[in-house]
C-alpha cells in the first residue's frame, strides 16, 4: 500500500507516530510529493513543532512558489504564534500568487476580522465579493464584515443579494433565520 495512503489511514485512526513514519517514507521515495509533505507538516504543527512544519511548507514553496496550501498553513502557524504581520504577509502572498482562489481571500477576510482590522477587512471582503460575485462565501464574508464595521443595513442588503443567488444556502438560513 502506498505510504501516503497508509499514513492517512493511520492518522485517521489516531496512530500519529505510524502516520509520521509513513509520510516520511513517502517523501524519501518522492521528495516533492506535496500531499505527504502537507500531512507531515500538519502532524508537526499539531505537536507544536512549528519550526518543523514551517520547514516542510517552505520546502514545498521552493519547488512550487504558488502552492496555496503551503502559504495558508504558514499563515496559520504565524497567527498561532501571534505573529500578526507574518500571518498577513503569507495571506497576501497567497492572494497575489493565486488571485482566483476563494480560500485565500476568505482566510484573509476572516484573519482581518479576528484581528479587528475592520477597515482593511471591508476592503478585502469587497474585493472578494467582486472577484467571486456568485460565491456564497464571498457574499457572506462581505456581510459579516459589514456587520462588524457597523454597517448593518448594508449587511442585510448583502444577505438579501446572497438569498437571490443561493436561496437554498445554509448560510442564508443561518444568518437571516
Amino acid at each position: 500500500m502506498p505510504y501516503n495512503f497508509q499514513g492517512t489511514i493511520n492518522l485517521a485512526q489516531g496512530h500519529t507516530a505510524e502516520a509520521k513514519k509513513n509520510f516520511t517514507e513517502a517523501l524519501k521515495i518522492q521528495p516533492d510529493f506535496f500531499p505527504a509533505a502537507l500531512n507531515l507538516g500538519e502532524i508537526e504543527r499539531a505537536a507544536g513543532n512549528f519550526e518543523g512544519a514551517r520547514d516542510l511548507y517552505k520546502k514545498i514553496l521552493k519547488v512550487n512558489a504558488k502552492h496555496l496550501q503551503a502559504m495558508l498553513r504558514l499563515a496559520q502557524i504565524e497567527q498561532t504564534q501571534n505573529n500578526i504581520d507574518g500571518a498577513e504577509k503569507w495571506l497576501e502572498s497567497a492572494i497575489k500568487e493565486n488571485p482566483k482562489a476563494p480560500m485565500a481571500r476568505l482566510r484573509m477576510v476572516n484573519f482581518l476580522l479576528q484581528t479587528k482590522n475592520y477597515k482593511k477587512a471591508l476592503s478585502q471582503a469587497r474585493d472578494f465579493s467582486q472577484t467571486s460575485a456568485k460565491n456564497p462565501d464571498a457574499l457572506d464574508a462581505l456581510a459579516r464584515t459589514q456587520f462588524a464595521a457597523g454597517q448593518q443595513q448594508n449587511a442585510v442588503a448583502t444577505y438579501r443579494q446572497l438569498a437571490t443567488i443561493a436561496p437554498q444556502s445554509a448560510i442564508v438560513f443561518h444568518r437571516l433565520g
